[in-house]
């Protein structure tokens, strides 16, 4: 009976420990996608904004940085929050993987998230 008694217990230790497990995997990959979501927007936003300059004018150059820093200022700092939130909420490692965006007649380097460890 004992014995019987221990493994019940046992296995209903193991099902809470891995279930919360799960749902905390679930819970990062919702985060990094809803970051890289509003990332992308973000990006979309930004290209939207580009095209509409006229590369003719003077002041094309000085918008086109206008829009590229405001863009990278903001990913950044969305980025990070991410990053800090999976590290503290969750104990997860998330890091910024780059890749090239073409706004206006530049090539900027933007930082969507991927999870690499627990």
């Amino acid at each position: 009976m004992k014995k019987l008694l221990s493994i019940v217990i046992i296995s209903i230790l193991l099902v809470l420990v891995f279930s919360s497990s799960v749902f905390a995997a679930e819970d990062v990959y919702s985060l990094v996608e809803e970051t890289n979501e509003r990332i992308e927007r973000m990006i979309d936003r930004a290209v939207e904004r580009a095209d509409a300059l006229n590369p003719e004018s003077p002041r094309y150059d000085q918008r086109l940085d206008r829009i590229i820093n405001r863009l990278v200022d903001r990913t950044n700092a969305l980025a990070a929050r991410t990053i800090r939130k999976a590290k503290r909420k969750f104990g997860v490692t998330v890091i910024c993987e780059y890749v090239e965006v073409q706004i206006g007649n530049r090539t900027v380097l933007i930082d969507p998230l991927r999870v690499v460890g627990w």
